[in-house]
């Protein structure tokens, strides 16, 4: 079979056996282990922004600050928090990060790349401890913040 009828059978694969949409939640203040992945990419809108992005996928909530409102992610539940490399509160609070990570590893946070920070953690199972913050704008819009990640 050619690749021009590989890709040809693909009209022929049923809308139900292609993969849904994954959705993006905020995770609840609290503590979830998570799976723990980064990558560096550009926004999306103009001009183009240098955007850090964390990336966690839930294994389970251990704990939430306010479980009798708040509801904990599912298993599998995946969020993005974003760094902005374009302004100082966007690397301040990368720096922050990194520097916990840093510190797990005897590394010297002046010195060390981000890769070098974070790399040993990519793809593993830590606990990320998070806050929820509202825009300043647009109240209905909330973003998740990482306050601090256990290391076990």
């Amino acid at each position: 079979m050619t690749q021009d009828q590989d890709l040809s059978s693909l009209l022929d694969s049923s809308i139900g056996d292609l993969a849904e949409l994954p959705e993006s939640v905020v995770f609840a203040a609290g503590a979830h282990r998570c799976n723990f992945d980064y990558e560096v990419r550009l926004s999306n809108g103009e001009p183009k922004i240098p955007m850090f992005r964390v990336k966690l996928k839930c294994i389970e909530t251990l704990e939430l600050n306010n479980p009798e409102k708040d509801t904990a992610p599912k298993p599998g539940d995946e969020t993005e928090i974003t760094y902005n490399m374009n302004n100082e509160y966007g690397q301040g609070a990368l720096r922050a990060l990194t520097t916990l990570f840093c510190k797990q590893q005897g590394l010297d946070e002046e010195t060390a790349t981000i890769n070098q920070a974070l790399q040993a953690y990519k793809g593993g199972s830590l606990v990320f401890v998070t806050k929820v913050r509202v825009d300043k704008k647009d109240p209905s819009k909330q973003y998740g913040d990482i306050v601090t990640v256990i290391f076990e």
